[in-house]
């Protein structure tokens, strides 16, 4: 952007202050050195700054939408591990019985950190690298259990 050249005025002439042309014109006259107006500059300028703060106001925006973004992400993160705190996990070994099955198992040994009995008997399944889901009676299981106390 180009700004009015400062121009010496005949009233100071001869001495140190040098007065703009713009300033001894009209406001809605021409500049000297652009030939625009100052009402057009000043609306440019206004426009500018609109822009700026639009701008700002964006990007303020998104930077608040990220932050609860990623600050709730944390919080369940932070959820999970605290669950996971409050109980340990370990393992038992049992001996199957004649008339057990692996949903009678998992129904007695179940506990509130599986989401269904399903996941239960996958995980026994996993743990005891069973093809399929009979069992036998006098094999042995390893079967997960979680517990408050640390053992």
């Amino acid at each position: 952007m180009e700004h009015c050249m400062p121009v010496m005025t005949s009233e100071y002439r001869g001495r140190s202050n040098v007065r703009y042309e713009s300033e001894r014109r009209n406001r809605s006259r021409s500049c000297v050195h652009t030939g625009q107006t100052h009402r057009h500059t000043r609306r440019a300028r206004s426009f500018r700054f609109q822009k700026l703060v639009l701008f700002l106001i964006f990007t303020l925006l998104i930077s608040f939408l990220c932050g609860i973004t990623f600050g709730s992400i944390l919080s369940n993160a932070k959820g999970s591990e605290e669950k996971a705190l409050d109980t340990f996990k370990y393992y038992k070994s049992i001996t199957v019985e004649s008339g057990d099955s692996l949903w009678s198992i998992a129904s007695e040994n179940m506990s509130g950190e599986y989401d269904s009995i399903h996941d239960y008997i996958d995980e026994i399944c996993f743990i005891n690298s069973l093809n399929s889901k009979q069992i036998h009676a006098g094999s042995s299981l390893v079967i997960p259990y979680y517990a408050a106390e640390f053992k």
